[in-house]
């Protein structure tokens, strides 16, 4: 796997994995607010070049949280229509139960996992990536 790295301010990096893969690397005990949720798009839209529908993963630091607004903005419908899968990593219980709070609140069609582990949520992704481009095959000949 190709990947390419941006660091965003003191609370995480971003990254563009295969091309359409973006990895945001959130460090512990980092609040993500308004401003940090716009920085993520704009270094993954200058790493991305293309406008196109992607894959993420999210992987917080262990005691780090989005506020209300981050995570009201992230669940919005012109945000989720940019995604074709997305993969959360959380590193404790009180992440778990406010991840899992925030994906029921989204009702998406975005398939969506929560992990505990980086390389599962990787290798999740990259499955379900590899079903939609054999899917995508499939229908171009059809």
């Amino acid at each position: 796997m190709k990947m390419t790295q941006c660091k965003i301010g003191k609370i995480g990096k971003v990254g563009l994995i295969d091309g359409n893969i973006i990895f945001v690397d959130i460090d512990s005990g980092s609040e993500i607010g308004m401003k940090h949720i716009y920085e993520f798009h704009n270094v993954a839209a200058e790493l991305v070049k293309v406008q196109r529908k992607l894959y993420s993963i999210v992987s917080y630091g262990a005691y780090s949280t989005p506020t209300k607004a981050a995570r009201e903005f992230c669940g919005k419908e012109e945000v989720n229509n940019k995604m074709l899968g997305r993969a959360v990593v959380v590193h404790g219980l009180g992440q778990f139960i406010i991840a899992k709070h925030t994906i029921k609140q989204r009702k998406s069609n975005v398939p969506t996992r929560i992990f505990t582990d980086k390389k599962k949520a990787k290798e999740w992704v990259t499955g379900l990536r590899a079903k939609n481009d054999n899917y995508q095959m499939v229908s171009n000949f059809g």
